[in-house]
């Protein structure tokens, strides 16, 4: 099991040399219209990372099925591309809680 540090270098090295930003919103909207969903420009879900206890505040990071977890939450376009990532929030934060404080929101 990864603790939480080796999964934020492991998103830095991986993930950071990329730039992810959200595309064309009229060709994001036009590719999901034509699967059925009229007025969308990405899909939207989260997954719990599973990590060691942190040295302090190790209850925070314990998700609502009982491990301890770090949220990684991310958007998707109509071709299934990465539009937005975040990773970071305790395990126990709730998921409206994370999108609220997505760059996308702001």
């Amino acid at each position: 099991m990864l603790v939480h540090s080796e999964v934020v270098r492991a998103f830095n090295a991986l993930l950071l040399k990329r730039v992810i930003r959200v595309g064309d919103l009229d060709t994001a909207i036009e590719g999901f219209a034509v699967m059925g969903f009229p007025n969308c420009f990405g899909a939207l879900d989260g997954t719990h990372i599973p990590i060691r206890a942190p040295d302090h505040s190790g209850g925070r990071y314990i998700n609502r099925k009982g491990y301890l977890s770090v949220v990684l939450q991310a958007i998707v376009d109509s071709c299934g591309c990465f539009q937005d990532i975040y990773v970071g929030w305790a395990g126990s934060t709730h998921d409206a809680c994370v999108f609220r404080n997505l760059r996308l929101c702001h």
